[in-house]
């Protein structure tokens, strides 16, 4: 489900930074800390920014992945090499 489906909202949970984001089809939400991301063994952009892959290789370059990143003011989905770190947020259906 892409962004386009759900409504995101910027908030601070329990003294973390993130975004709320509640399904436009199924009203469930889910709160996505903005953990930042890891390059070269650096963890950059806490609290600023949350990346998140998704379960999608990118289809025109198999060495990346999509993700989603978001901050207070913008979500987006890109690709990215999948050797840098993102974060993963594990959802089951059951």
């Amino acid at each position: 489900m892409g962004p386009n489906n759900c409504i995101w909202t910027w908030t601070t949970l329990n003294g973390v930074k993130g975004d709320i984001v509640y399904s436009k089809k199924t009203g469930n939400r889910i709160f996505l800390p903005a953990a930042g991301s890891r390059s070269d063994g650096n963890l950059s952009d806490v609290g600023t920014y949350g990346r998140y892959w998704s379960s999608s290789l990118y289809t025109d370059e198999l060495t990346e992945a999509s993700y989603v990143y978001f901050n207070s003011d913008n979500v987006s989905w890109s690709s990215w090499f999948r050797c840098y770190g993102r974060s993963v947020r594990p959802v089951s259906d059951y």
